[in-house]
């Protein structure tokens, strides 16, 4: 029940994140043909800052695969690997259609990803560290 309750608040900052980026692109963007230039050029902006940023997260991630690595090598080659076959869609994605208002759902998706992986990878670098007979060991 805790966990769904979390779920459900996740989901709703998520939506009102979307709701607040579109009323402020929306007052800061009017659709006027005047600035055509001005809004294509805020486009293009963003469209690089959210490749840039999913390009930042993916680099320094790489130390944290390189650990997970030592101990399962095919293991953390493969989750590297499926991370940035992940990345290159939310990339893909800014190539193909990009609407500045879905890029920042998109951003906060990628780093909700980014820390499902980090916790996976970290559960399996504890795991292998810990201690059986003694778990609560201070690492």
């Amino acid at each position: 029940m805790k966990n769904i309750i979390k779920f459900i608040m996740v989901l709703s900052t998520f939506a009102l994140i979307y709701y607040a980026g579109d009323l402020t692109i929306n007052h800061f963007l009017p659709d006027n043909h005047s600035i055509a230039n001005s809004s294509m050029l805020f486009t293009y902006g963003g469209m690089t800052g959210y490749i840039f940023l999913i390009v930042f997260v993916v680099v320094l991630q790489k130390n944290n695969y390189d650990q997970l690595k030592k101990h399962k090598p095919r293991l953390g080659k493969f989750m590297y690997m499926f991370y940035v076959f992940l990345a290159m869609l939310f990339i893909s994605y800014a190539i193909i259609s990009f609407d500045l208002q879905f890029s920042v759902l998109m951003v906060l998706i990628f780093l909700f990803i980014t820390t499902l992986f980090d916790y996976l990878r970290e559960k399996m670098i504890e795991e292998i560290n810990g201690n059986h007979v003694h778990p609560k060991k201070i690492l």
